[in-house]
């Protein structure tokens, strides 16, 4: 699966392999296996979970509008 995906993923960037050797080295270090969650929430909860630490503050919107 991992091979998979970071094949898709070279292919997608459109790195001409031959010409461009150096930016598909620097690509390729940087492509990491991807996290499966079960929806939305839990990723950015898990997200949260690995980059912050308790009391640490965070900003974001309103998750109501007023119109």
């Amino acid at each position: 699966m991992t091979n998979k995906f970071k094949n898709w993923i070279i292919e997608k960037s459109l790195i001409n392999k031959t010409v461009e050797k150096e930016r598909l080295n620097r690509l390729e270090n940087y492509i990491s296996t991807p996290v499966v969650t079960s929806g939305l929430t839990n990723g950015i909860f898990l997200c949260c979970s690995l980059l912050l630490n308790s009391g640490d503050y965070i900003i974001s919107t309103n998750k109501r509008m007023d119109y």
